[in-house]
């Protein structure tokens, strides 16, 4: 029997792996990191910290599952658009790929929000001026904020806190079309000082507070101490695919891994340089992993674009009402509920783009690339600053 030591470097097997299953139960992970927060009550506006939140806790503050779960999507992210846009015959279809990925589902997702946001308080939402508003940070990927929506609510006002970092997701597509413009993507020593970069920025920014702000640009462009994280773990995920010819698939990096995991945990900012190399091999690891197979988890389709959409308003619904108000019973809820949302999402919003998608390849008499367009977002995301903001995730 053939040992594939990089089943991710190997053309046969590439395509065998457990990303959609990965990105499912990390779309539950937000799931249960927002059912504390929304529940027990902390502050977006004031930025108290997740004092409830069980991995915030254990790991004295520096990280929670909601965190861990949208730096795996956006590492997950990296790999998978560094893998299109090195397969795509141009700027043109790459860009429609992931146009075509993103906007459908969020469009709707906005409509959807403001639908919440009108029975939960927000009596303004239909006037003309919002519906403008709305629209207008919809094309630029942005959530429309509703601060009369969920009043009683433990996290009053906001409506669909896991939207916003779409916005930076798309921003790091554009970043690796303009990376390949200068011929940079191919460069792998060139983007590992760019991931190293980062990371270092992010622990620095955290230990010396210091943080910067664009303004009004800041709708465009994103919150700057966002950054740093994020980009870290995205270019991890797109370094990962491009020294992925070097690096092996072994149950001793794996374990180190995990040990690297657990240690950063306690010691103060290591998660910031740690994390980003060794939560990604260990991602890519499980994902690719020979005797853990879900290859065919989302052959009724990929809901967890879907989960990671609806999930926020679901729980905050759920709280408005006074049916789930508990962790637990907010989680034992809102999940099920979500799935069945991620899948109309799939089934009625996301799978018909991506179908035309398929058949405008097929006339120019090219296989459709079904690996390239599972890729979701997902992620939400966070900074420590914010690190009480139930949006971040």
């Amino acid at each position: 029997m053939k040992i594939i030591t990089k089943p991710w470097n190997d053309a046969e097997h590439f395509r065998i792996n457990n990303f959609d299953a990965m990105r499912f139960f990390l779309a539950i992970m937000v799931i249960v990191s927002h059912a504390f927060v929304l529940t027990l009550g902390d502050d977006p506006l004031t930025m108290d910290t997740d004092d409830f939140e069980p991995l915030f806790q254990f790991s004295g503050g520096q990280i929670t599952i909601g965190d861990l779960a949208v730096n795996s999507f956006f590492l997950v992210s990296g790999f998978l658009v560094t893998h299109s846009y090195l397969r795509s015959r141009g700027y043109g279809d790459y860009f429609l790929k992931r146009v075509r990925r993103i906007y459908p589902g969020f469009i709707v997702a906005i409509m959807v929000s403001l639908g919440v946001a009108w029975i939960a308080g927000g009596t303004a939402v239909f006037s003309a001026g919002n519906l403008t508003n709305s629209a207008g940070l919809a094309l630029i990927l942005h959530p429309s904020q509703l601060f009369s929506a969920f009043p009683e609510n433990p996290v009053p006002g906001v409506v669909n806190g896991s939207l916003w970092t779409i916005q930076y997701e798309f921003w790091c597509y554009i970043l690796v079309a303009m990376g390949g413009l200068f011929a940079l993507v191919q460069r792998r020593g060139l983007l590992l000082g760019f991931l190293v970069f980062f990371a270092t920025i992010a622990c620095l920014q955290e230990v010396f507070k210091l943080y910067v702000g664009l303004g009004s640009f800041e709708v465009i462009l994103g919150v700057p101490i966002f950054w740093p994280r994020l980009l870290s773990y995205f270019f991890a995920g797109a370094c990962f695919y491009l020294w992925r010819d070097r690096i092996p698939h072994n149950n001793q990096w794996a374990a180190f891994a995990v040990f690297v995991l657990g240690v950063s945990l306690f010691i103060p900012y290591a998660v910031y340089l740690t994390f980003p190399f060794a939560l990604t091999y260990l991602v890519m690891w499980l994902s690719y992993h020979p005797k853990i197979r879900f290859d065919q988890f989302a052959r009724h389709g990929d809901f967890s674009y879907g989960i990671y959409l609806y999930a926020f308003p679901v729980q905050q619904l759920l709280i408005y009402f006074h049916v789930a108000n508990t962790p637990l019973s907010n989680i034992l809820l809102a999940v099920p509920l979500t799935i069945a949302c991620g899948a109309l999402s799939w089934h009625f919003v996301e799978k018909p783009f991506l179908i035309r998608k398929k058949k405008a390849v097929a006339e120019v008499g090219e296989a459709s690339d079904e690996f390239t367009v599972r890729t979701i977002s997902v992620a939400l995301p966070t900074g420590r600053l914010h690190r009480s903001n139930p949006a971040r995730h």
